[in-house]
This record gives C-alpha cells, structure tokens and sequence, in this order.
C-alpha cells in the first residue's frame, strides 16, 4: 500500500505515487514550508529578497549582456541606493496622502543645489555648505506643504497629483535662476567638487571609488532604519499611518493632521535634497537641461520604481528593488554604451513589478484609499431652472459663440496660421480622450501623448510602406492606441490608486528615447525623409490637401469624438464606469469588476488619442 501510494525508501528518496508523481520527502517539503515563510516574513523577507536582488540580478544581466565588471555592479549599488532615497519620500508622502508626488526628484532640489553651486563655483566650507541643505530642505517642504498641497487636501486625488506636478516645474525654475543667474560659474574655471572624502579613493573591479561613495551607501541605510523606526515606534510616526488611513477618524481623536503632513514633506524634502546632493557629488556634474530639478524625468522614474515595488509601503523593499534597478541600469548602459536602452528598461521593469503584486489591499490600506475622492464632477444646471427661458437662452448663446470661434479660427489666426489652428483641434481630441480615463475613470496619464504618437507612428508606416488608405490607417492607428493601453493598463489598473500616473510616465520617457526612433524600428515607423502628404478621399470629391479643408476635417473629427463620448456617457457603459469612480465597493457588490471596467476606459482613451 505504501509502494502503491509513494513514499521514501531505505536510503531517505523520494518514490513514486500511483499516478507517476513524485513526492518529496518530509526533510525536503519541510525546508520548502519554512523557506516560502521566511520570504513572506516582515523581518527576514525584505533581507532574503534584497539578498536574491543582489546575487541574481548581476546573472540575468551576464545571461543577457555579456560579462560585466565587478566594479561596474558596485556602482550601481551606490546609485541605486539614491533611488531608494528617492524612493522612501515618496513613500513618505503616499502614506500621508495618498498621491504620488511628482515633484520628490524636485523637492529637495533648492537648497541642494544653492549647496553644491556654492561649495563648487564660491569655495564655501562643505560643512556650511551640508549645512544649508540639511536646514533648507525641511523649510522648502515645509513651504510647498503649507502654500499649496495645503490647498488641494479637499480637491480630488487627480488634481492634487497634477498638483504635485506643477510644483516640480515651479521649482525647476528656481534651480535654473541659481544655476544661471545668482550662483553662476566663474569664468575660466571648470565645474569641480572638493569634499574631505574626495581625496580617499580606491580602484575596485575597474572603477574609482571615493570616499563619497561609502557616505552615500551609510546614510540611505541609516535613512531607511530610521524611517522604518520612526513609523514603529514614535508618536509621529504612528499618527502619520492613523492620518493616512482615515483622515477624518484621526482628527477627530485629536491627530494634528496637518501638522503630521507638514512634518513629513519636511522629512521628504531631505530626502530629496540629500539624494541630489550626493549624486552631484558621485558625478562631479551639475544637473543641466532636462535635469535641472535635480533629477531628470529617466532618473526619476528610477525612484518612482522601487516605491511602486514596495507598493508605497515598505521601506526594506523600497531599499533592495533600489539598489537593483541601479545595478540594472548601470550594467545595461555598461554592457551597450547605450544610454536610450538603459533607459528603456524602466518601463517593462515597472509593468513586471505591478503584474507580480497581489490586486487587493489591506483593510488599512483599503481605508486610506477610499477616504480620498477620485475626481469631482460638476453638477448639471437643476431640472427647476433648465426649463428658464434666460438660462436656456444662455446655453444657446454659450454654444454660438464656442462654433463661431471654432468655425472662424483659421480667419482670427491670420494668413499662413491655419495649421497651428488644426493642432489646437487635434490637441482638443486628446483632450477628449482624456475625459474617458481620468473624467470618468479616475485615473491619470502622463503619457498621453506618447499613445497619440506611437498611433499615428503605426498609421505612418502602413501608409509609407504598405500603401495603405487614409481611412484605414487612422481606424489601425486607434485599435493600435487602443491595444497598447490595454498592455500598459492590465498590471497598472489591478491595483487601486495612480500607479497608472507612474507608468505612463515610463511610457512617455521610453517613447521619446527608444519607440519612435526609427534606428530601433525602422519596420515599423516611416522613413525620416519620407514626408505624409494630406489625403485626397472618395476618388478626389474631398480634397484634404489644403490647409483650410484639413482644419474643417480636424474640426469635424473633433465634433464626432465629443459626440460618441457623449453617446457613451448616456447608455450603461458610461453609468458604469463612473460608478466604479464614484464608489468602488458599491459597484463590487452589484458585480462589476473594478479592472475591467478601468481598462475599458483607458482603452476607449487610447483609441481616441
């Protein structure tokens, strides 16, 4: 019975059951029970994972690239260590409200770079000049707390992300007035940074390590501890989890809410100031161009990476996915010398991030999301006063004078300006698409555009190489914009909250670098001295060719894409996508699948950009 069942013989291997599979022996399946929970264990879990991280990355990338040196995998642990940096503010501020801060890579940027400009072009002491960044930092986060994410704590949560956004591009500016005007270069002399750890320095697998390298890895772990200590086992940091979790519950207890938040874009903005500071120090390079935030939109995403693998949540996490995606990114422009490719991986490493994370959140977590609103719609005029003959009046007037503009836009913008006319509409149209994902949906997508474009790529190069129809090239164009946010959305969309935000973001970066270049898709995209000409439709009855006739075509496609939004709003398509905004769980309980009914609405956005 034994024999026919499976079991171990004399020397402890594993035998055969009835059906031919083989069982392990006790020892074995013992050892396996106690592995898979020392994974899923708080403590020992975040080590092994950082462990896997460390011995596995570097062999996928050898399997991949070729051999790298070991020096070049050393650097990568120090920068990655300052995604992580950037990576645990973001946590920060997601835990305290409940949106993803675009601005962190910008947040600490001020006094960071008011810092390095005066230690390197005004000879400052480096003590004074850490100094200024240490007590700089908390003052800025504290001032962009209180001036204006104060001011959107009651708007929805994707006003208050975009929020996030225009505060990055509001301090990019100052970083750029510093740079250029008030802290400039002295003539005749090069950009050059001196700390007291500059001058210790050894060769390791190939690269010159400082001193400065040893710091940087000492603080982000000492950050991380003490982040992960300050959550545990202080009052602010338990205060900061209740605010998070329901807002209102804390304040009625008497959590200082806001202070708590001022406390922790205080904390955020050293974070990031800290991050910037080091990694001008490591490069020897101010940030310039694109980077003058302190981190460029690539770089960023780098940070924005490890806190998605956390799930905006555990610092440990944050802290081994950071030190491998440095790795990864330094290996990879190692191994192709190729800056666009490194950068193209942040995009895939994001989506298989989200697709091996549970969909459901704790009860906690769950709480916290749904004290936010999503998005507020306007309300319509009330049934009582629609019927007013000056209130009817008005709409009519409303209407007539937004197709007078419309129809005389070529004639106000002067000769010569029609085609800035025609990409206001088409503009307009992605504007439309929108109001399907984030009007309606309650999600935000910041790569928009780069969906817009990889469609009208696609509808270039079947009309180039193929031949192919206008016509059918735009409806291919759309099913191609469409597809691809459904790609993007499946790992996105299963989780609640913006991580939609983040990975469109990769999107866009990856787009602009890597999808529309033609040196990587030159089967795909249409020659770059190849010119589109406008269309000539229905055997030469409508001739698009005019820059007159395409504007009316871009109005009328314009008219027809706010026609069919509106005719889906009113049938049940539209109800229900709303009502998965408006309330998730009560849309559960009538048997409508949150996931799906997002990516319907991302995919209906994706078609019409």
């Amino acid at each position: 019975m034994a024999g026919e069942l499976g079991g171990t013989n004399m020397a402890g291997e594993a035998t055969t059951g009835r059906r031919g599979r083989a069982v392990a022996p006790p020892v074995v399946a013992d050892l396996g029970r106690r592995a898979r929970a020392a994974w899923r264990s708080r403590r020992a879990g975040p080590l092994l994972k950082l462990g896997a991280a460390v011995a596995g990355v570097p062999l996928l990338i050898t399997v991949a690239f070729g051999a790298v040196p070991f020096g070049v995998y050393l650097y990568g642990l120090v920068v990655g260590s300052l995604y992580a940096l950037v990576a645990f503010g973001l946590i920060l501020v997601y835990r305290a409200n409940r949106v993803i801060n675009f601005a962190q890579g910008a947040l600490g940027a001020v006094p960071a770079i008011t810092g390095i400009l005066l230690l390197a072009n005004r000879n400052w002491p480096y003590p004074v000049c850490v100094l200024i960044v240490l007590v700089g930092a908390p003052v800025t986060g504290a001032l962009v707390e209180v001036l204006f994410i104060r001011r959107f704590l009651r708007s929805p949560r994707v006003i208050l992300t975009l929020a996030t956004i225009g505060v990055a591009q509001f301090l990019s500016f100052f970083v750029f007035i510093l740079a250029v005007k008030w802290i400039p270069a002295q003539e005749n002399k090069g950009f050059s940074i001196v700390t007291p750890f500059s001058s210790h320095h050894v060769q390791l697998g190939g690269v010159i390590f400082t001193a400065d390298s040893l710091v940087t890895m000492v603080i982000v772990l000492a950050a991380g501890a003490g982040l992960t200590a300050f959550f545990r086992f202080t009052q602010v940091g338990l205060a900061v989890r209740a605010s998070a979790e329901n807002a209102d519950r804390a304040q009625l207890i008497g959590v200082p809410v806001n202070r708590v938040r001022t406390i922790v874009w205080m904390i955020a903005g050293l974070l990031s100031a800290v991050a910037i500071f080091q990694r001008t120090v490591l490069l020897d390079q101010l940030p310039t161009g694109s980077g003058a935030s302190g981190f460029s939109t690539t770089e960023l995403l780098y940070g924005l990476a490890p806190a998605v693998v956390a799930r905006m949540e555990s610092f440990p996490i944050a802290l081994a996915a950071g030190l491998a995606f440095g790795v990864i990114e330094q290996a990879t422009f190692y191994a192709t010398r190729n800056t666009d490719v490194a950068a193209a991986i942040v995009l895939p490493l994001v989506l298989v991030a989200l697709l091996v994370q549970r969909a459901r959140l704790s009860r906690a977590e769950d709480s916290g999301v749904a004290t936010w609103r999503e998005v507020k719609e306007f309300r319509p005029i009330p049934a009582e006063l629609r019927l007013l003959p000056e209130v009817q009046w008005s709409r009519w007037g409303l209407w007539a004078v937004l197709a007078g503009l419309v129809l005389l836009a070529p004639r106000l913008a002067g000769a010569g300006r029609t085609d800035v006319a025609s990409t206001l509409m088409i503009y307009a149209i992605i504007g439309v698409s929108l109001v399907f994902l984030s009007g309606w949906g309650g999600q935000i997508s910041l790569g928009q555009f780069a969906i817009a474009g990889i469609g009208g790529a696609v509808a270039g190069g079947l009309a180039t190489h193929h031949g192919m129809g206008f016509l059918y090239c735009v409806l291919l164009g759309g099913i191609t914009g469409a597809a691809l946010a459904v790609a993007i959305g499946i790992p996105a969309l299963r989780l609640p909250g913006l991580f939609l935000g983040v990975t469109t973001l990769a999107l866009s970066t990856n787009t602009e670098f890597f999808f529309l270049q033609t040196r990587y898709f030159p089967w795909l995209l249409p020659p770059e001295s190849t010119h589109i000409t406008r269309p000539v439709l229905f055997g030469g009855r409508l001739n698009l060719q005019g820059d007159l006739a395409y504007y009316y075509a871009c109005v009328f496609v314009l008219v027809l894409a706010v026609a069919c939004a509106r005719s889906i709003r009113s049938h049940r398509s539209g109800r229900v996508i709303i009502a998965a905004r408006d309330n998730a769980r009560a849309a559960q309980s009538f048997g409508i699948n949150l996931t799906r009914t997002r990516l319907a609405a991302f995919a209906l956005s994706g078609f019409f950009a």
